[in-house]
This record gives C-alpha cells, structure tokens and sequence, in this order.
C-alpha cells in the first residue's frame, strides 16, 4: 500500500516569505521598476508551489520518495539506510518553533529534516513500515 503524507503550510512561512515578497511586489510596481517587480513575482510564484506540492510518499518496496514541488528533483531515501525518526523543535523563540519537523538519522550519520502533517503518525507509519521490512528480511 501507497501512503502519501502532505505538508502543512504554517503561518510561519506565510508571514517570512509570501507576505515581504507580495510587499515588494507592490512597492515595485507602484515604482515603476518592473523587472524587480517581475523578480518578486516569480518568487513568490515558486515558493508557493513548493509549499502546496510537497509529498512524502512510502512505496511498497521500502523507499521513501521526497517531492518538494513540482520544479525540483524527487529524493528517495531507502528505509533500511534510516536509523531513526524523531519529532524536534529546533528553535526555542515560540514564534519560530515548528511543531511539525521531522529529524531522520540515516545510518551514515547524515540528518535529514523533513515538514510533514501529522508528524507523529509519520514517524510512526515510519518505524511501522520499516519493521515489517526487517521482518520479511528475516523469514
């Protein structure tokens, strides 16, 4: 069974990124600078892409493929190279604080972080998925 996980577009990002770029998006074109204002636009453009086409899917082989967007490259990580899956909270300031990232330790010592929603059920679908792999490498 496919399982496909989304990302949750927080308010965080919304206030960081779209709101500075729809500002001076305006502020450009009120200006008369249209290049700057085209620059601002198109940034604008592909991070909401990004934000609204993020997947985390879980295959039936035991990869799971990372799509963050539809502009950039698919990531696939194998869930016998993952070594474990936890919830953080990388920042201690409470308007940063994102509740939903995913820290994956993968067993080469690299850490991946990744933004899915529900985070707990991912983590747990995760540990789930790779058990049942473990187990059918052992019989």
């Amino acid at each position: 069974m496919i399982r496909t996980f989304r990302s949750k577009i927080d308010k965080k990002t919304l206030v960081l990124c779209v709101l500075p770029a729809a500002i001076l998006f305006v502020y450009f074109f009120w200006n008369q600078w249209p290049l700057l204002a085209f620059a601002c636009a198109l940034f604008q453009v592909f991070i909401m892409e990004r934000m609204l086409h993020t997947e985390y899917i879980f295959t039936d082989n035991g990869v799971l493929l990372v799509k963050k967007g539809r502009f950039s490259k698919v990531k696939s990580y194998a869930l016998s190279d993952i070594r474990s899956a936890e919830v953080v909270q990388p920042s201690r300031i409470a308007f940063l604080r994102n509740k939903h990232m995913i820290l994956l330790t993968m067993n080469d010592g690299r850490m991946v972080f990744l933004i899915p929603y529900p985070a707990k059920e991912f983590c747990q679908y995760l540990m789930k998925k790779k058990n049942q792999l473990e187990q059918k490498q052992i019989d």
